[in-house]
C-alpha cells in the first residue's frame, strides 16, 4: 500500500511579498507559510487570511482552523483549512 510507505502531507500557505535569491525565497510571508506548516496536521492545508481571500470558493471549500499563536509572530492568525471543493 502506497499510503504505508510515504508519510502524510502537510503544508501551509501565505500570501504576500517575497525576495528571490539564488533559487530561494526570503520574506515574511515565506516565514509565515513555513509557521503555517508547523502546525498543520497531516494530509491538512493551511492558510492565512490573503490566500483564503484570493483562491476563492470555486475550486477550494474551506473550514476555519480557528486562531493560532505562531512563532515570531505575536499575535494570533486566523487560520484556514484548504480542500478541493467538493471533497469532505
Amino acid at each position: 500500500n502506497e499510503g504505508e510507505r510515504f508519510p502524510s502531507l502537510h503544508a501551509g500557505a501565505a500570501h504576500g511579498q517575497a525576495l528571490r535569491r539564488w533559487g530561494d525565497y526570503y520574506g515574511g510571508p515565506v516565514n509565515l507559510a513555513a509557521r503555517l506548516t508547523e502546525r498543520a496536521r497531516p494530509s491538512a492545508l493551511i492558510t492565512d487570511m490573503a490566500v483564503r481571500e484570493r483562491a476563492g470558493d470555486d475550486a477550494f471549500s474551506w473550514s476555519d482552523a480557528g486562531l493560532k499563536k505562531l512563532k515570531g509572530i505575536s499575535d494570533p492568525l486566523p487560520v484556514f483549512r484548504c480542500r478541493r471543493a467538493g471533497r469532505s
